[in-house]
């Protein structure tokens, strides 16, 4: 029972490595900030717990977050990719297209950190905290969706 959820990442920004966004919840609006390393084409995926012990990432995050952590969650029929997931991380370096979440970000990374000239994530685990249980509760309760759309302008390729 329940009803279908949809969450949105709402690209605003670009640069070479990265879109920076906003996740936006359809009930409470925005709740933190995205980044992801332009892999996930736009459209709409459904979302879903792939099982505990099924992700490398596993291990990690139920250290850190103890009973919060419930699995991954996975973006289904990515074009190209099986192991599109949400998680936590603070720079492009730090996903190889999943899509990361922090509760505030600048423009380029700290020097030595992340990637050089690229954006950069704040407290990705407040951001993660935040967002995860209601992903995880809406996906349990009637499904959850989420639709990856660019309000960027695609930066033109000079040859």
């Amino acid at each position: 029972g329940g009803v279908m959820k949809t969450f949105t990442v709402q690209r605003t920004g670009e640069d070479e490595h990265a879109f920076i966004g906003r996740f936006i919840s359809d009930d409470m609006g925005p709740l933190c900030f995205t980044l992801d390393a332009k892999v996930i084409p736009e459209g709409t995926y459904d979302l879903e717990i792939k099982p505990l012990g099924t992700s490398k990432f596993d291990k990690r995050l139920t250290e850190f977050f103890g009973k919060l952590h419930e699995g991954m969650i996975r973006l289904k029929d990515v074009p190209g990719h099986t192991e599109i997931l949400i998680h936590i991380g603070n720079s492009a370096k730090d996903t190889e297209g999943c899509i990361l979440l922090g509760t505030a970000y600048r423009k380029t990374a700290p020097a030595g950190f992340g990637v050089q000239g690229s954006f950069w994530l704040y407290a990705s685990s407040d951001a993660y905290r935040r967002v995860y249980p209601l992903i995880i509760d809406a996906i349990k309760h009637g499904g959850a969706r989420l639709v990856v759309s660019n309000s960027v302008k695609p930066t033109p390729l000079i040859a």
